[in-house]
């Protein structure tokens, strides 16, 4: 007998989807086309602010341009990926394409949810478009977001003060090392390019 193969609706998921971090780790985003050849794709995500920071994101192999945009003061994070004009007859079909990585941070403890923001119909969210239709052809119901326990290493430590000694005289102690620790920005778009959604 011929063996049936259902087809796969084109869909975007997260790798790992579960896992327990005390420190920064990295999420991939992956792409499945369910068959289509598709031209670009808009991927909107979800986090919890209080739980999470966004810290950067890495493009993938299966767009060779992509856009970044974070926002941790509403807890969502921006990506689209695309072909540039001089690659505009290219696609990317397969079922295991990589969009990029997205690196996080824990702020907390607790259980946080990242999750792909995606309504059916609309089109200036979560997307993917099919190259010769020109299309948003994402099925929202199978996209696999990711839920992932934190314990958030940054609070202060306890430690108990030493018992006091007799010295005979005071003894020089050098004044705490450095200021404040500088903070690096939050990553801004490298491109000023529009992202591929269907506007």
């Amino acid at each position: 007998f011929a063996k049936t193969v259902l087809a796969v609706d084109p869909h975007l998921s997260l790798s790992p989807v579960s896992g327990s971090y005390s420190g920064a780790f990295d999420l991939q985003i992956k792409i499945d086309t369910g068959g289509k050849a598709v031209g670009g794709v808009d991927v909107y995500l979800n986090f919890p602010k209080a739980l999470l920071k966004a810290e950067s994101f890495s493009g993938g192999a299966a767009f060779p341009k992509t856009y970044s945009l974070i926002k941790n003061e509403d807890g969502k994070w921006r990506i689209s990926g695309w072909f540039p004009l001089e690659q505009a007859g290219e696609s990317f079909t397969g079922s295991d394409g990589l969009v990029g990585t997205v690196k996080f941070t824990p702020l907390g403890t607790g259980t946080a949810a990242v999750t792909f923001i995606c309504t059916p119909g609309q089109t200036n969210e979560t997307n993917i478009v099919e190259k010769t239709a020109t299309q948003d052809v994402v099925v929202c119901s199978a996209n696999v977001g990711g839920s992932y326990t934190l314990t958030s290493g940054t609070g202060p430590t306890n430690t108990p003060a030493p018992a006091a000694t007799n010295t005979p005289g005071p003894t020089n102690t050098p004044p705490p090392a450095g200021g404040p620790t500088a903070t690096p920005p939050v990553p801004v778009p490298g491109i000023s390019a529009p992202p591929v959604g269907l506007l």
